[in-house]
């Protein structure tokens, strides 16, 4: 018997697009289901019980998360799609949420979906989930950070910076041991500059707040409140001062 699946998208095409790529790839899922309203996604999905979902982010008025809320099955895995580059969906991608972005490959989707199969069910990340998203609309200051089993959340607020590590960043924290993650320093720049944080290098963000003393020179340096020494580089010293007003 094969693994039910639901495709919610607005769009035919793309839900089409989805079962034509993975058909070949997946002959143990039923990739027969689909949805184009939150309405009718509640309904199969209740009936159907599916073990993967692809949910648009945009369903016409309403959204993904719509259906997230009022569905009453929440055993599934979960593939976030979006038609928009936006801030929100950088956000996942750096909290390790399984998504794509449209217009996408094959290759792509087929990477999204093993690593979905190999994720916990939403029923066992409802709760940070839920989190990330109060997080991407501005309604909590708590950092989502990826880890094996999920997410560990951090307060912004304690974050003092980050500093690149070729593929990995490191975030330095005043109440908690330093955390690396997978992920480079560009995924988080948007992130943390609308929370008070700057780039000042290419190796490291800073947090506003957590200066002690700035030291004028070529670029310049800072001096955050755990003496760490951050070097400015001349390419971004004039955001910096337009960024702490000086």
């Amino acid at each position: 018997m094969k693994t039910p699946c639901l495709i919610v998208d607005d769009n035919k095409n793309i839900r089409s697009l989805i079962k034509s790529m993975l058909i070949p790839e997946f002959p143990q899922l039923d990739l027969s289901h689909e949805a184009s309203s939150c309405s009718d996604a509640v309904r199969i999905c209740n009936e159907l019980q599916p073990c993967l979902i692809f949910l648009d982010i945009e369903l016409g008025e309403q959204s993904g998360f719509e259906f997230l809320d009022l569905t009453s099955h929440k055993n599934f895995r979960l593939i976030f799609i979006s038609a928009f580059d936006s801030f929100a969906v950088k956000a996942f991608k750096v909290n390790a949420v399984d998504y794509i972005l449209k217009p996408f490959s094959k290759e792509e989707l087929v990477n999204a979906v093993h690593k979905a199969l190999d994720h916990p069910y939403y029923s066992d990340m409802k709760e940070s989930i839920s989190l990330l998203v109060e997080s991407i609309q501005g309604e909590t200051n708590r950092l989502a950070l990826p880890t094996s089993q999920g997410f560990e959340f951090f307060d912004i607020t304690n974050l003092i910076r980050c500093e690149s590590d070729r593929n990995y960043t490191v975030f330095y924290f005043k109440s908690s041991k330093p955390v690396t993650v997978s992920r480079n320093l560009k995924q988080y720049e948007e992130l943390l500059s609308k929370k008070g944080f700057v780039r000042v290098h290419a190796s490291h963000i800073i947090n506003i707040r957590e200066i002690k003393a700035y030291h004028k020179g070529n670029g310049g340096y800072v001096i955050l409140s755990d003496n760490s020494k951050i070097d400015i580089s001349k390419s971004r010293k004039e955001e910096f001062l337009l960024r702490i007003k000086l």
